[in-house]
């Protein structure tokens, strides 16, 4: 049972057997990869494995360590997660089991959903830093490790950072620190430094769509959504689901309307997408698919097409778009994702996707 939840990663699976059969792993590990591709569970199986009875090269789930992994009430699991609260940093630190009531809900809660829900100034409080290293400096209750779980690890301030950091220079003998980043290049280097990297990398359009037809999914949509993931499977899933189905149906308006002169339609979807930067994005990505596909039909590469379930619509794009007007227009969405990358206005950017659409249809 232990990795079900974790498609595919033999090779970060496989580095940690060995770990676990030499009976001696790293103080400090990195689960790093892209979003979507199994790493918060990746790292909560490695918790739960090295406090396991059973001393296999995974952890078994059955045992009462396991049991008690699984409902974060093991006395030798800790675990730390941004919180949108930010706390005072000029009192002492709390007592860890004050940290640990507050906490826990939010763990559990991370877990319990996938992607990312920490925006703005979300952030893991220095004192929350300085009560964990007190409490990893004891001895383990009833294991072999305390462990330490940190989740979204690049949210910490350089307060944070520098805190772990000081724990991380010198950390018990029995102290296993576990970091969970999907941008590891925001930590800290001298933290990335003292942890062993254990990346996971992005699925195969062949693993999501095997993982979502052992899930149920009909099989052209599996493997439409497994097409459209991007190596991720928290977004197969959302594809599959039809989360993006609307998002969809606003890429197929807008570029519909680019050839048909509908500026009004153009400013519907501005007003849609330009205060949620985040579906803009998605909105950007989509829009890259569909592009993708035109070309891939150009060259009558069929069995590589995405959006197989809307071939009508994009034949329909190949006889309105030059060559040259996809080159252009797929260099547009380049550029508009540097844009909003460095913060400008999302208006701005839609607008100069619409403009090099309107340049690119023909006729």
């Amino acid at each position: 049972m232990s990795y079900e939840r974790i498609c595919g990663q033999d090779r970060a699976k496989s580095l940690i057997a060995a770990w676990l059969r030499r009976g001696r792993g790293p103080h400090a590990v990195l689960v790093s990869g892209p979003p979507g591709v199994g790493k918060r569970w990746l790292a909560f199986e490695l918790a739960k494995a090295l406090n396991c009875r059973a001393g296999g090269e995974e952890a078994c789930g059955y045992c009462a360590p396991c049991r008690r992994t699984e409902t974060w009430s093991h006395p030798d699991l800790c675990a730390l997660v941004p919180l949108s609260k930010r706390e005072k940093e000029d009192r002492e630190p709390p007592l860890w089991r004050e940290v640990w009531t507050e906490v826990r809900p939010e763990v559990m809660d991370y877990l319990s959903q996938e992607g990312s829900f920490f925006r703005g100034r979300a952030n893991i409080p220095k004192n929350y830093f300085l009560s964990l290293r007190q409490e990893m400096g004891y001895a383990p209750v009833e294991g072999r490790w305390k462990v330490a779980l940190i989740f979204e690890a690049e949210c910490m301030y350089p307060a944070g950072a520098n805190a772990l950091l000081k724990i991380l220079e010198e950390p018990p003998p029995h102290a296993c620190f576990i970091l969970v980043s999907s941008a590891p290049q925001r930590l800290l280097s001298t933290v990335v430094s003292r942890c062993q990297r254990l990346p996971l990398r992005r699925l195969s359009w062949e693993q999501l769509a095997g993982q979502l037809a052992g899930e149920g999914v009909e099989a052209q949509r599996a493997e439409v959504a497994a097409r459209l993931a991007e190596g991720s499977l928290q977004r197969a899933r959302q594809v599959a689901a039809g989360e993006l189905d609307e998002l969809s149906r606003q890429v197929e308006r807008f570029l519909q309307a680019g050839f048909e002169n509908q500026d009004g339609v153009y400013w519907e979807l501005v007003e849609e997408l330009a205060g949620d930067r985040l579906r803009l994005e998605q909105f950007l990505s989509l829009s890259s698919h569909y592009l993708r596909d035109v070309f891939l039909l150009s060259w009558q590469r069929f069995g590589e097409v995405a959006r197989a379930d809307r071939l009508e619509f994009l034949q329909q794009l190949q006889e309105r778009l030059s060559a040259a007007g996809v080159e252009e227009l797929a260099v547009e969405l380049d550029r508009g994702f540097g844009c909003l990358g460095r913060n400008v206005h999302a208006p701005l950017v839609l607008a100069e996707l619409w403009r090099q659409l309107r340049q690119g249809a023909k006729g």
